[in-house]
């Protein structure tokens, strides 16, 4: 009976363990490679990120050029100069000396960069990084210059081989990054600025991102052109390069040669450039293959380790299901519990001692996680209670204009500035876009006037002029009422203390795409030093001391149309101010 119920677990359960070994190995398998593929997948793309730094960071030298040569109206003024004159005084030498090392100086500091070209349009004159001024007859770049004035789109990035001087034995490659300067008026051509990067340099700097030589990065332009490569793999299909370059997918496979290489693709879209990182298959399965032994040694061991389980467990299965056997003869023999049964109660005891104790566990939780519950509701009910509803502010301004009617015996003056106030809180709270309509805009300004006629009196007069068709415009909300109080507080309060008659004119006028807003008093003015740093401030965006108002309008219409939008201010000291703000029409 012993080897009968020892060959009826073995079949049920050695078996079975095997094939979960298996399956576990395989599984371990899969999931191994997966990890070493993510991780040098994550290294991969970690060396092509550090590669796009690196490249953009060289491409960035274009910006000293962009943003420090063309804004600058000092230079343009001198270069308009030179470029216009055939011959030149000992001054404007000086300044050419001075154009040239400000054009060369990113060439010498910066080994991978060959030589920079300056063209402005309309002149017959080019800015070497070498030679400073050249004529264009004299300048050695003549495919450069058919690509400048050719019929087609001059290209963005492109590679080609450059020889500067006719006693170089061999053409030098390059890559040429061209921008084109464009007027800030009528978006005009103005200027190309072109960099020639030294290819060979270039791949210096890539190498240090792979690990050995079987490894490499590929750079290529939108186009498919492949621009630098930090090392050449033989046998890769460079046709098969280029379009991977074009729409390639993020990881694939590539054969070059007798090998297989895995690929993996990154784009920036903001240079247009596209990298590749190709490393060969054979590096990932080498450092997979010793842990595949061990896992097969695991294999076998645990397959052995099953069959020996499995005699222990039917030798123990035996011994128990004989004490049960011998318990119960016993019993049925005597009535009394034999002493085999108090052994065999206490596992059973602590096992539902111990299920027990589980299950008190998990009813605790329950309470605890439903008391947590209960506080989090509470805490919310409180928040809520804390919190103040618009409605709120209105049923307060109601009760409120009700007491002063009361207290008058009637309608008052008062009353009016409660209505006004109140139009303008419910205004200013309701919930929606931060664009409304210009005639909604004028109404609460209007409300806003009499209020403040009711605080100072009628020492001043409003007046509104406006066109048919522009009431619809969108502007901001409450963008009107912080350029009043500023001509009440700084221009007529100030006026009013001369006893003088003070006067706010509001001007809308139709410029067709546009509306022009004009608020104008006739105030004490600005002084002209005043003015000029605040026009400086509003035309910077930027905020200063006083008039705090007028700087958040200003904001707030270039944040909604655009830097072309904003405050314009005009002043006269005891004459008074004018402010002017243009919007687009069209915004719904």
């Amino acid at each position: 009976m012993k080897r009968n119920e020892w060959i009826k677990y073995y079949r049920n359960m050695v078996f079975p363990v095997i094939v979960v070994t298996g399956l576990l190995g395989i599984l371990m398998t899969v999931f191994l490679l997966r990890s070493e593929h993510r991780n040098s997948r994550e290294e991969y793309m970690h060396a092509l990120q550090l590669a796009d730094d690196n490249i953009s960071e060289m491409v960035g030298d274009m910006d000293y050029y962009m943003y420090s040569m063309w804004p600058n109206t000092q230079i343009m003024i001198i270069l308009k100069r030179l470029l216009s004159n055939e011959t030149y005084t000992y001054t404007e030498s000086r300044d050419q000396e001075l154009i040239r090392t400000f054009v060369s100086t990113p060439v010498y500091t910066k080994l991978y960069l060959h030589s920079a070209y300056i063209y402005y349009v309309n002149y017959d004159k080019v800015i070497l990084s070498e030679q400073g001024l050249v004529p264009i007859s004299d300048f050695f770049d003549k495919e450069w210059l058919e690509m400048v004035n050719g019929e087609e789109e001059m290209p963005d990035v492109i590679r080609r081989s450059l020889k500067q001087y006719y006693f170089e034995k061999k053409d030098t490659e390059v890559v040429s990054i061209s921008r084109k300067y464009y007027t800030s008026k009528n978006h005009a051509n103005y200027g190309i600025v072109t960099l020639n990067f030294l290819v060979d340099k270039v791949n210096e700097r890539l190498k240090r991102y792979v690990d050995d030589d079987a490894q490499s990065i590929y750079v290529g332009y939108r186009t498919g052109e492949i621009l630098f490569a930090a090392q050449e793999i033989p046998g890769v299909d460079e046709t098969l390069l280029r379009n991977m370059l074009v729409s390639g997918e993020e990881e694939t496979f590539i054969r070059a040669g007798n090998s297989w290489y895995i690929a993996y693709r990154m784009e920036n879209e903001h240079l247009g450039l596209t990298y590749l990182f190709l490393a060969p298959i054979s590096e990932e399965l080498k450092l997979a293959m010793p842990m595949l032994g061990m896992i097969f040694c695991v294999m076998i061991s645990t397959a052995v380790l099953g069959i020996i389980l499995s005699w222990i467990m039917t030798r123990r299965r035996y011994t128990l299901q004989s004490q049960v056997a011998s318990i119960i003869d016993y019993y049925e023999e005597s009535g009394e519990y034999p002493e085999e049964l108090h052994q065999i109660g206490e596992e059973y005891d602590y096992f539902f001692q111990s299920v027990l104790k589980i299950f008190e566990q998990h009813r605790r939780a329950i309470v605890q996680d439903y008391e947590k519950q209960i506080q989090l509701e509470r805490a919310e009910i409180k928040a809520l209670q804390m919190q103040i509803n618009p409605h709120f502010l209105y049923n307060t301004m109601e009760t409120i204009y009700w007491k002063v009617m009361e207290a008058a015996k009637g309608y008052c003056p008062a009353n009016q500035m409660i209505e006004n106030l109140s139009d303008i809180l419910h205004y200013s709270l309701s919930e929606g876009e931060d664009l409304v309509r210009l005639q909604d805009e004028l109404r609460i300004a209007e409300k806003y006037i009499q209020i403040q006629k009711m605080r100072f009196g009628d020492f001043f007069e409003v007046v509104c002029d406006r066109e048919d068709g522009c009431m619809d415009v969108r502007v901001p909300k409450l963008f009107l009422q912080p350029l009043i109080e500023n001509a009440i507080q700084h221009g007529l309060l100030a006026r009013s203390e001369m006893k003088q008659a003070g006067k706010i004119k509001l001007r809308v006028r139709n410029l067709g795409d546009e509306v022009l807003i004009c608020v104008m008093d006739n105030g004490v003015g600005i002084s002209g030093g005043r003015l000029s740093e605040l026009r400086i401030l509003l035309e910077e965006g930027k905020t200063g001391e006083g008039h705090i108002g007028l700087f958040n309008t200003n904001l707030r219409v270039r944040l909604h149309f655009g830097e072309p939008y904003g405050i314009k201010i005009y002043s006269k000291s005891d004459l008074g101010t004018v402010i002017k703000i243009r919007v687009p029409k069209g915004i719904v």
